[in-house]
């Protein structure tokens, strides 16, 4: 078999101390089309009303969510504590600015975007609502985005996952909290165990199905909880993050998988965490949309045949210098790798015996 030209170029980098030539020029012989990712995630900890309750760990959730995105190659945008129009403005960033340019550019390739949300939550109907931080209970739909109006902005133009860790506390009245308890109460609990009967008495049983679909849409929303329930904001387990958030991170691109089965493993990693809380999804991806990319055949062939390269230049006779600038350059070009790890030891190794 006769080697290939980026196998050739790690030769050199390993001889030669020429790591920066390998990369780029394998670089270059990609062929594979871009898939162009989004990601708008936002926190909301502290609310202006003071009847509505201070949260402890959306800002929290919402940075390492964002981290994880952004070290997934995702274009982010973070926000941290903005009401519902800052929260508009970013879809409409996200939607006519960034994603119709990625579309503009590249009109056959369906951008993925990831939608996610931390903080209070409610439905009225069968609407979700995700609350800005000027919510208030004379006005609270009209301070919130509903989920569906994302649905409506952005699943027609990508692959979308909205992901929502709230409340979903059911109000069959506009506004919400005119027959119910005051929002304080509605999102006391800490656990999720609070009852919506207790809670509220607009609760309605025929409200708790996912029931709306849209056959023309490429999307999913994974909940925290079902609808009628209470999401924890932090427990014993999880102090630093609630528990779906927690359970998310767990999943969330570190595997080579689907979508629908990084969200079906979050599910049941926060049954380990907490047994009052029962996630839900609803929608349809179309396709089979990875958070990481899975390497086709012939690319995992190349990335075996290269690593063994690498392997095969670390005797005596090699520069260690050298081989450390190819190990570098094979992880920074193949972070997707079965190697990857393999390679990571080795430069810790190296590292600890210096």
């Amino acid at each position: 078999m006769r080697p290939t030209f980026a196998a050739a170029s790690l030769v050199l980098a390993i001889y030669c101390g020429a790591a920066n030539v390998f990369a780029q020029q394998t670089l270059d012989q990609a062929s594979a089309p871009t898939i162009p990712r989004f990601a708008l995630v936002i926190g909301n900890t502290s609310y202006s009303s003071p009847s509505v309750k201070v949260l402890n760990n959306p800002g929290k959730d919402a940075d390492r969510v964002a981290a994880r995105l952004s070290a997934l190659g995702f274009d982010t945008i973070l926000l941290k504590d903005v009401d519902h129009i800052a929260m508009l403005s970013a879809i409409a960033e996200l939607r006519h600015r960034r994603v119709q340019r990625a579309l503009s550019q590249h009109p056959y390739v369906r951008p993925t975007v990831v939608v996610f949300f931390s903080g209070h939550g409610f439905d009225v109907g069968s609407v979700a609502y995700l609350a800005g931080t000027d919510l208030t209970q004379e006005h609270s739909t009209q301070t919130s985005v509903h989920v569906d109006g994302i649905i409506d902005e952005l699943a027609r133009v990508s692959s979308l996952l909205v992901i929502v860790d709230a409340c979903r506390y059911i109000v069959d009245r506009t506004p919400p909290m005119e027959q119910g308890a005051p929002l304080e109460d509605l999102s006391a609990s800490t656990d999720g165990s609070e009852s919506l009967a207790a809670a509220s008495p607009a609760f309605s049983k025929t409200n708790l199905f996912e029931d709306r679909r849209r056959d023309s849409e490429s999307y999913m929303i994974a909940y925290a909880v079902k609808r009628g329930m209470g999401a924890s904001d932090g427990s014993k387990k999880t102090p630093n993050n609630s528990p779906y958030t927690t359970a998310l991170l767990r999943n969330l691109g570190m595997r080579t998988e689907t979508i629908d089965d990084e969200i079906a493993h979050t599910a049941i990693d926060l049954r380990d965490l907490i047994d009052t809380q029962a996630p839900a999804k609803d929608g349809i991806l179309i396709g089979r949309i990875y958070l990481r990319q899975p390497a086709p055949a012939h690319a995992q062939e190349k990335m075996k045949s290269e690593w063994q390269m690498v392997q095969d230049a670390q005797p005596s006779d090699a520069d260690p210098a050298s081989i450390e600038s190819a190990v570098k350059a094979y992880l920074a070009y193949y972070p997707e790798s079965p190697y990857a790890q393999m390679a990571s030891v080795w430069l810790e190794q190296r590292g600890s015996t210096q």
